[in-house]
């Protein structure tokens, strides 16, 4: 299910005429850097980012304390042809 979902953002990506698409993952989910490297993702030159505190989901409010991995992907967009409407 997360190789399909992450596909049809990629999908999504490539219809609105996007270069590249980035995410992060927080640096303990091993499943996550597996899945994303195994999809093409790389490093994104950034620093690992440290994230604490409460966010809210759909479900209430979420602790956090994590570190961010990001990561960036290019996509295959061809900037020469026109779009039809």
């Amino acid at each position: 299910m997360a190789t399909a979902l992450a596909q049809a953002a990629e999908t999504l990506a490539v219809e609105r005429r996007h270069a590249r698409v980035s995410l992060s993952y927080g640096i303990a989910n091993d499943a996550a850097r597996r899945l994303y490297e195994g999809l093409g993702y790389r490093d994104a030159g950034l620093a690992p980012e440290p994230v604490r505190g409460l966010i809210r989901v759909r479900t209430g409010i979420l602790e956090v304390d994590d570190v961010l991995i990001h990561l960036v992907k290019d996509l295959p967009v061809d900037f020469g042809t026109s779009r039809s409407s």
